[in-house]
């Protein structure tokens, strides 16, 4: 047995030591690759080379039980254990650099999100959608040959002693591997955290959560219908609108893919970059702390036109046929009042379910990209992959008014807009706004935004395209005889993510403005409103019409809030994007995973320790969730 492990153990501390010297490169590319792309503090980038402990510890816990295995196979097949033992190492090697260069696309590490797409969705992601260069594949090769070029070397240069101490290191390590994790909550911002963190051990880490998640909150509540109450929204919005007595207004309602308050509107963090927007919400009313319920466009849909809760453990639409029957602004407006409805988007309707949800409204045209024939250009490809997601936002907007010519509906109509082009990859569709970019920077105090704007000047030159997309639509709107008995609605369906978050509420926190020519004066409302309360108050604004509010309903928000003063009291939850709830908004606090925060004024936070504060939070988030696995098992929100 003895000559056994002596004979062994060399074998493996060479692979062994190979790995854990290649993993420290791999961080030092992490470390370039972050910084070159990004606007990382100081701080943010130790964290990056700190992360190599974490390396280190995670894989000589694996390299523990991947030299018991060896051991056992060496028994009876020296040659396969030697192959079993360099081929499992190099495959977590690979999978960790792999979720390492996801990270870099947007400083989002890769977690169970991906057991939320279905085989034919990752598919058209990866293959149209990765930005895989030949510069990713001179890495991964430089990797593997790095890899193997050193347990050559670490080979010849072993010794028993040392040799013996790394493989009970590794063991020791194997044991006590459940003890030594660092929580979030040690850091002082969950970015710190993901930049530290190595991304095989979050991406495991995150999908047994998921796991254990679903079998601990899977029991039944009390009540068979946990988010029933009484149907009755006030008419907020009624007082501030001079409506025709006797036709209901057209509602069109435009979602702007990745809308931040971040780069939009009054005391946006870094200045803003929608100017055409802004000038419109001095004309509007616009609600400054409004917080979108999902982390990703999933969410937009069903939290907005529904108020649902989070339904299944993938999301509400992705449980396709077996969506509860709901109440939606769609229905109610088309069964009360005739409405027309339509949804216009310049890609495909099948991305994230969206068609589901959209046919379980009935809704009478959805309009995506198979409607364009030649009429429009799609938006450049992205130069290493080609991949587009589709029509840039003019086009959208210019087919749009074909349809709507063509249809010439003869009652109101509730129209939905997704614009894409605020999407990665951020390929800009005219090459004027590069210059447009340079001109609205010169405006701008740079301060200590200048590396923000250096690193981001393509999205940011994107928002810019938009922000004149959307000039040059109410400008042909104005033109059409429908204009004046139309309200219009521009939203952020969730902030655009990467280094230009400053918080972590900002990952929620999105434009949102009501504007129509009905309107009697412009107002600016300080407290927090979310997407969830879209439905209970236009359908409150609808009711003098005659549309018929159900008695009871389970929507999960209420009227939109527009007292004048500022006070925290609203309570909410809040998707991340792998379909995962664990942030939550109750008065003045905020728990974002592990986190607690107060919240101040323009939603500024600081970090709390107060326990009885968390618990609650904590208790209320457990609440929701039980309730929401109650009513996505039983496929029911109220009674028939």
């Amino acid at each position: 047995m003895i000559s056994s492990l002596k004979k062994n153990i060399p074998f493996f501390v060479s692979i062994f030591l190979a790995i854990t010297t290649t993993l420290f490169f791999t961080r030092v590319w992490e470390w370039f690759s972050l910084n070159n792309r990004f606007s990382l503090s100081p701080d943010e980038s130790h964290f990056i080379l700190y992360g190599f402990s974490h390396d280190l510890l995670l894989f000589a816990s694996i390299g523990g039980g991947l030299f018991i295995t060896y051991l056992l196979i060496e028994t009876f097949n020296h040659t396969l254990a030697k192959g079993f033992l360099t081929f499992s190492f190099l495959m977590a090697l690979l999978l960790h650099l792999s979720l390492s260069r996801y990270f870099l696309e947007g400083l989002i590490p890769l977690d169970s999100v991906v057991f939320s797409y279905s085989p034919s969705e990752l598919f058209d992601i990866t293959t149209k959608f990765g930005t895989l260069s030949w510069m990713d594949g001179l890495l991964f090769f430089t990797t593997i040959a790095l890899f193997f070029l050193l347990q050559k070397i670490f080979a010849k240069r072993s010794q028993e002693k040392l040799s013996l101490g790394i493989t009970v290191t590794c063991l020791f390590l194997l044991l006590a591997s459940p003890f030594y994790s660092i929580p979030s909550s040690e850091f002082d911002s969950e970015r710190e955290y993901q930049l530290y963190t190595n991304k095989l051990s979050y991406f495991t880490a995150s999908v047994g959560n998921s796991l254990f998640e679903e079998d601990v909150i899977n029991k039944e509540d009390s009540k068979a219908y946990p988010f029933l109450k009484r149907g009755a929204p006030k008419n907020v919005l009624g007082p501030y609108f001079q409506l025709d007595e006797k036709t209901p207004p057209n509602l069109v309602f435009v979602i702007v893919e990745s809308l931040s308050r971040t780069f939009s509107g009054p005391n946006a963090k870094i200045g803003s970059f929608t100017p055409f927007l802004d000038s419109l919400a001095d004309h509007s009313l616009y609600w400054e702390n409004f917080l979108s319920n999902a982390e990703r466009t999933f969410g937009v849909l069903p939290n907005s036109f529904a108020s649902l809760p989070d339904g299944g453990s993938q999301g509400f639409m992705a449980m396709g046929e077996n969506m509860p029957k709901h109440h939606s602004l769609f229905t109610l407006a088309q069964k009360n009042l005739g409405y027309h409805t339509a949804f216009y988007y310049g890609s495909w309707k099948t991305f994230d379910d969206m068609h589901l949800f959209l046919e379980r409204q009935e809704m009478d045209l959805i309009m995506d990209w198979n409607y364009f024939g030649n009429r429009y250009q799609k938006t450049p490809g992205d130069q290493e992959s080609g991949f587009t997601w589709g029509f840039p936002d003019k086009a959208l907007f210019g087919m749009s008014f074909i349809m709507k010519d063509s249809l010439q509906p003869k009652t109101p109509y509730l129209d939905v807009y997704l614009t894409l082009s605020m999407h990665g990859p951020f390929m800009i569709p005219e090459e004027k706004y590069h210059h447009a970019f340079d001109v609205h920077l010169s405006k701008l105090a740079k301060g200590s935004n200048e590396e923000v704007y250096d690193k981001n000047r393509k999205p940011l030159t994107c928002v810019l395209y938009t922000d004149d997309a959307l000039r040059s639509y109410f400008k042909e709107f104005q033109q059409r005889e429908e204009y004046k008995n139309t309200i219009f609605v521009i939203m952020g369906d969730h902030n655009m993510g990467n280094d230009m978050v400053k918080s972590p509420i900002d990952r929620y926190h999105v434009p949102f403005l009501i504007y129509s020519p009905m309107l009697k004066k412009a107002k600016r409302f300080p407290n927090v409103s979310c997407h969830r309360d879209i439905t209970p108050t236009f359908t409150a604004l609808l009711e003098p019409f005659g549309i018929k509010s159900p008695k009871k309903v389970s929507w999960v928000g209420q009227e939109l809030d527009t007292s004048s003063t500022f006070s925290l009291t609203r309570e909410m939850a809040f998707t991340r994007t792998n379909r995962s709830v664990t942030d939550y908004l109750k008065g003045e606090y905020f728990l974002f995973g592990e986190r607690l925060y107060k919240v101040g004024n323009d939603l500024a936070l600081e970090k709390s320790e107060v326990d009885s504060i968390k618990t609650s939070l904590n208790e209320a988030l457990a609440d929701y969730k039980m309730k929401n696995t109650s009513v996505s098992n039983s496929m029911s929100l109220f009674p028939d």
